[in-house]
């Protein structure tokens, strides 16, 4: 499995919500796959929608059949791995006031922690925002031996535009941190960019 940085790494990155917590695992796994290319099929995906001021993550990631039935089933327990190696993170380091939760001692691979954040956030939102749980879905298809993950996150192009940090301009809400940075209007038709299509 894919080397999950340690929670001291991640607060100094500036993981303070499950929203940034997905994206930063996400973009370190598409990173990760991007060398191990063979591993994952070719539903492995992040689009950044300007039009729609969201964040589209769409990965298909495959599964040990073995394990999952030893497991009764668990397919976070069966995911497959990209690489062995730790993906060094290259991005801005984010001032933040409250750091996330520390995961379970089970979330220890980035693509369990993937999957654990993703889970985080649709318990959030049945609890807090019941209209944006349908935002998050889960779903093993034995057929295909993979574990389907979409989620959609609201974002703001126009921090994306004048940051290039997806972790940026992730629209937080599952966190009582202070934003790290100003707000600007979403949707704005002036604005100067296009859509970001990360993936196969």
């Amino acid at each position: 499995m894919t080397i999950l940085s340690t929670k001291s790494v991640r607060d100094l990155i500036g993981i303070n919500s499950y929203e940034r917590a997905i994206v930063w695992s996400a973009c370190t796994l598409l990173s990760a796959k991007n060398t191990q290319s063979e591993t994952y099929d070719k539903n492995f995906s992040i689009f950044a929608d300007q039009e729609t001021s969201q964040i589209l993550i769409s990965f298909g990631m495959p599964l040990n059949m073995s394990l999952f039935w030893a497991s009764m089933g668990d397919p976070d327990l069966a995911l497959e791995e990209i690489t062995p190696l730790e993906i060094t993170y290259e991005g801005e380091y984010l001032p933040i006031n409250n750091p996330l939760e520390e995961e379970p001692l089970s979330v220890n691979t980035l693509e369990k922690y993937f999957v654990w954040s993703s889970k985080k956030l649709l318990e959030y939102y049945l609890k807090n925002d019941t209209e944006k749980a349908s935002n998050i879905n889960l779903s093993t298809d034995l057929k295909k031996t993979a574990m389907f993950v979409v989620v959609n996150l609201d974002y703001d192009p126009i921090i994306y535009a004048e940051s290039d940090s997806l972790l940026r301009a992730v629209i937080v809400t599952s966190t009582q941190d202070l934003p790290t940075s100003s707000t600007s209007l979403i949707g704005n038709n002036n604005l100067i960019g296009n859509n970001l299509l990360i993936g196969n």
